[in-house]
């Protein structure tokens, strides 16, 4: 996985999708790297706007994070689905999803993942309607800043 994160820094993401799908077809992975392979591939493939592909392994991030039953995964997936769906100018449900996310995140208590959490929400919620509210969300995320 770290030749597909490699790949991906170096800005050359149609590698980095081969490279991830290759380890992710590999056996004996752990939930966890699964997981962040996963996360790669969707990266790269908003970097490509790959929108419809960046959806499906969101969906499946999803899917995965719920049966390790823990709310961490659970938070980094809604995460990411709520990222790729602003993407696809669906703000409506990327608002629900990050809202999702940042409960899930609280209750996992990790900062750094409350802090991407509440970006997502800020980043639909400014996206769906530059308000205040958008505001609020990302001050909330700046107090979680390392």
């Amino acid at each position: 996985m770290q030749n597909a994160h490699e790949l991906a820094r170096s800005g050359r993401h149609a590698q980095a999708i081969a490279a991830a799908t290759a380890a992710l077809a590999l056996a004996g992975l752990s939930p966890s790297q699964r997981l962040e392979g996963l996360a790669l591939r969707i990266d790269s493939h908003l970097a490509l706007l790959a929108l419809n592909d960046a959806e499906t392994d969101a969906q499946a991030m999803l899917a995965l994070a719920k049966t390790t039953k823990s709310v961490a995964h659970e938070a980094h997936a809604l995460a990411c689905l709520a990222h790729v769906q602003t993407r696809q100018e669906r703000s409506e449900v990327a608002v629900a999803t990050a809202a999702a996310a940042v409960a899930a995140a609280r209750r996992s208590r990790q900062r750094g993942l409350i802090a991407l959490a509440l970006l997502r929400q800020a980043t639909a919620t400014f996206v769906q309607k530059p308000t205040d509210g958008a505001a609020q969300a990302l001050e909330a995320a700046r107090h979680f800043e390392a």
